[in-house]
């Protein structure tokens, strides 16, 4: 029994040597405080934290202060660096909570890496390994519905510098997760996702997205949309094959009969030229 005891204690405070970073959690004022609550969302953070470290190589510099907001429809979670501290403000709803702290503290090692390194990360790539990484720990990705990869302006991710606003940002996110879900295929995100920001930083996104891709980045995007493009159509196709053939059907009958009234008059207008033009109605007007 004693062994066992020594045993525990000594896993714990192993545990407690290699967690260094300090963790806050406060509700606020319009929520119930639960110290079962907070304490999930500790023990939470604590799993991320130690995934993430594993990833990038080091520990965040400053303690992480997280709120805990009324749910919000219009933003789930939000993150920042302050002066000395990383700061999370959680507006999801509580059962997608979880995921969007993963999300967020994508962002804070990705914070601490800028702060690093004196560089900035671009949009696309900051929420595009926040989705993917996001969506790889908990399951269910976004989907790129027909109606964003038909819209191809809305797929050209790479050159969005703000944050779109209202429905956009959901089609933004679906988009730039689909693209690094395809990069990972290749590239293996969780085991070179260091490396990749370590080339990006010398030589830039796309001549590091190249190299570890092994062809061009701008024609691996290319075929990304073209792909997603095509499987957008075919999925639309497939869910409204009912009305397709309905609507092809009524269209067929349009022009079969446009096209026989057009060989009537033709022909009448033919034997008019031949017989008069009212060579089929009697002395009396009857037709005969």
């Amino acid at each position: 029994m004693r062994k066992t005891i020594e045993i525990i204690v000594m896993i714990l405070f192993c545990y407690s040597v290699s967690f260094s970073i300090r963790i806050f959690v406060e509700l606020s004022d319009d929520l119930v405080s639960s110290t079962g609550y907070e304490r999930s969302i500790e023990r939470w953070t604590k799993e991320d934290y130690l995934k993430l470290k594993k990833i990038w190589g080091f520990d965040l510099s400053f303690p992480i202060y997280i709120t805990v907001e009324k749910p919000s429809e219009k933003w789930g979670g939000e993150s920042f660096l302050s002066l000395n501290s990383y700061n999370v403000i959680l507006s999801s709803s509580p059962e997608r909570i979880r995921r969007t702290l993963t999300h967020e503290m994508m962002h804070l090692f990705n914070f601490e890496w800028n702060l690093q390194n004196n560089v900035k990360t671009p949009l696309w790539v900051v929420e595009g390994i926040a989705c993917w990484w996001e969506s790889k720990n908990h399951g269910k990705r976004r989907e790129v519905t027909p109606l964003i990869a038909l819209n191809r302006k809305m797929l050209d991710v790479i050159n969005v510098k703000k944050y779109p606003q209202g429905d956009k940002l959901f089609v933004f996110y679906s988009a730039v997760e689909d693209l690094f879900f395809r990069i990972d295929n290749i590239v293996d995100l969780k085991r070179n996702l260091l490396n990749l920001f370590n080339d990006a930083k010398i030589s830039g996104w796309h001549e590091a997205l190249s190299s570890a891709l092994k062809t061009d980045f701008l024609v691996f995007y290319k075929r990304w949309k073209l792909e997603i493009f095509f499987v957008a159509l075919l999925k639309l196709l497939y869910y409204n094959i009912p009305w397709f053939i309905a609507l092809s059907l009524m269209a067929f009958l349009l022009v079969a009969r446009s096209k026989l009234r057009k060989n009537f008059t033709d022909d009448l207008s033919e034997l008019e030229k031949i017989y008069g033009k009212n060579y089929w109605m009697d002395k009396n007007n009857v037709i005969k």
